[in-house]
């Protein structure tokens, strides 16, 4: 009773691990998308492992400018990597989501062919490591408001 106690309690926790963490990420990707300006990668209609886009946000002079985001799995997989780059290029800004969980993820550049609307289809597949195999797939589509084409205002390029 005691052996079956504990790994239900492991599975449990693995499984809440792995919840957690994946709900951190897709909610940072979320407020990155929502303040995207461009998409690079993937390219309209393409399904890629990574992601690119460019960002509105505050310099550290207090002033608007954009930053580049790009999500990526890691080397090894444990664990999906978010870098904010500069203008100049050099990474200012890297965590690792999901450290101790095997992360791959896709992302689908959406385009509405009947009103041109844009957005990102990401779908994150999280695996707890072993002796656990608990795994969780996440999927949601995420609206860019910022882009040009999905504004309501002839003319806007964005703030």
């Amino acid at each position: 009773m005691l052996s079956g106690s504990l790994k239900s309690g492991q599975k449990g926790a693995a499984h809440l691990t792995i919840v957690q963490n994946s709900m951190v990420l897709i909610s940072q990707l979320q407020f990155d998308l929502q303040r995207a300006s461009a998409i690079f990668q993937p390219a309209v209609g393409a399904v890629t492992q990574e992601s690119m886009f460019e960002v509105w946000g505050l310099d550290t002079s207090g002033k608007l400018s954009t930053s580049t985001i790009i999500y990526k799995p890691t080397p090894n997989q444990k664990g999906f990597s978010r870098s904010r780059l500069d203008s100049t290029g050099s990474t200012v800004e890297e965590h690792v989501f999901c450290k101790e969980n095997i992360a791959v993820a896709s992302f689908t550049h959406i385009q509405d062919s009947n009103s041109g609307k844009v957005g990102v289809v990401a779908t994150f597949n999280v695996r707890s490591l072993p002796p656990a195999t608990e795994e969780l797939t996440l999927k949601r589509y995420i609206f860019c408001p910022c882009l040009a084409s999905n504004s309501r205002a002839v003319g806007w390029k964005g703030p």
